[in-house]
């Protein structure tokens, strides 16, 4: 049976997804950081729907409840790691090329616009949401020109999909294994 909280998970990604290409135009600019920070939580919801079905699968003991906050590179990385390829290996193997060193890099880049407090002293970094220092030091906001490129949003948009679309032909996999 599919994890009723791993479907939520991935129907809200796909709801994330669906935002992001209304909101995307391109010929605005300034609607470039709305559509990547939607990018993000699908991303973001895609990995921790995996987690939840493998944790409510029996194969891991991760789980949404209180592991990672978002530092879904970290939760992929440990995914990664606790798919036994004894035991499952079709699932480790496609979980492995899912976060291989390339993904997890785009992961890593791609989360790190979600805002978060810098260090004190230390400037605000580039992000979606608040207004952030440029390279220069200065104040800007996200939604201004050429705060982020529409490059950026396709590429953002290739990775959310692919994250999406392997994460839940894994979780559909997954009740076949129980019957087995």
């Amino acid at each position: 049976m599919l994890d009723p909280a791993a479907h939520l998970w991935l129907s809200q990604a796909h709801s994330d997804f669906c935002a992001a290409k209304r909101v995307y135009q391109a010929e605005d600019d300034s609607t470039y950081c709305q559509a990547i920070a939607k990018y993000q939580q699908v991303v973001e919801k895609s990995v921790k729907a995996l987690a939840a079905g493998l944790h409510h699968a029996k194969i891991t003991q991760i789980s949404t409840t209180h592991y990672y906050k978002h530092d879904v590179g970290r939760l992929a990385q440990a995914i990664r790691h606790s798919v036994d390829p004894k035991n499952l290996g079709d699932i480790h193997d496609k979980i492995a090329k899912l976060f291989n060193a390339y993904y997890r890099e785009e992961i890593r880049i791609l989360s790190s616009f979600a805002p978060r407090r810098p260090p004190p002293g230390a400037p605000h970094p580039r992000n979606t949401e608040y207004p952030f220092q440029d390279r220069n030091g200065d104040w800007t906001a996200p939604a201004k020109p050429k705060s982020f490129t529409s490059q950026e949003v396709i590429r953002f948009n290739n990775l959310a999909d692919q994250i999406w679309k392997q994460c839940n032909k894994i979780i559909s996999a997954l009740p076949r294994l129980s019957q087995n």
